[in-house]
């Protein structure tokens, strides 16, 4: 048995296989002079605020005023002025929808990453999961995936995408590890809600593995992973 220290962002415990989380993402698009590349970021932008507005209305009747409020925010992120605005500009210069929007967006991220106060700083994951959500389109790549295990699972990440913390239900997941994260971000709110504890351990995701058996504590923040139990 080998316990990890970190720090709890939701209370609770679960325990259950690790599954490492990892956006999917398909090859960037070179660039076609038979796409009309502002039509393409348009089109995608357009796909992506229509999958929000499902999260949106899911979160109305399934979840709590938090949840949906998260993915109203991400609406208004997707399709922000100065955002589509930058993007056609770096389309002019020559770039393709993709990458002027991952330029865009990056630069807002930036930005952001700059700023002092504490709630500003945690609003960064929101702009990627939500930017990255449009990138996903013009990839025609799904941005969202449901969790359906036969056994309990904990959903091991490198940051708390709300995205991914919305589609994760018990008993299919009952927590979550994070190498970054904090206790006021949207994805801890979101698990809050979900009664879903979690847990933030720096470099976790270099000493876990699909399969291996853990249990985690957010009262305490710390994870123990079973030998044994990995040996199944």
């Amino acid at each position: 048995m080998h316990v990890v220290k970190g720090y709890g962002v939701t209370r609770g415990m679960g325990s259950g296989r690790v599954f490492l989380y990892r956006p999917t993402r398909g090859e960037e698009p070179t660039f076609d002079l038979f796409i009309n590349q502002k039509e393409a970021l348009h089109t995608a932008i357009e796909r992506s605020v229509a999958d929000l507005e499902k999260d949106v209305a899911e979160s109305r009747e399934n979840a709590t005023d938090t949840v949906r409020m998260v993915f109203e925010a991400h609406k208004l992120m997707v399709n922000d002025p100065l955002l589509v605005d930058a993007a056609i500009n770096l389309i002019d210069t020559g770039m393709t929808a993709y990458q002027a929007y991952k330029t865009a967006s990056e630069q807002i991220v930036s930005q952001f990453r700059l700023l002092t106060n504490d709630y500003m700083r945690n609003r960064v994951i929101d702009i990627i999961d939500a930017t990255d959500r449009v990138l996903h389109a013009l990839l025609a790549a799904e941005y969202e995936r449901e969790f359906d295990f036969t056994e309990p699972h904990v959903i091991v990440m490198d940051q708390m995408r709300p995205s991914v913390i919305r589609n994760c239900h018990k008993p299919h997941i009952v927590g979550f590890i994070a190498e970054s994260g904090a206790y006021d971000q949207h994805s801890s709110m979101i698990a809050r809600a979900k009664d879903l504890p979690g847990v933030i351990v720096p470099g976790i995701t270099k000493s876990l593995h699909d399969g291996d058996y853990v249990t985690i504590d957010g009262d305490t923040g710390t994870v123990v992973i079973d030998p044994d139990r990995n040996r199944k």
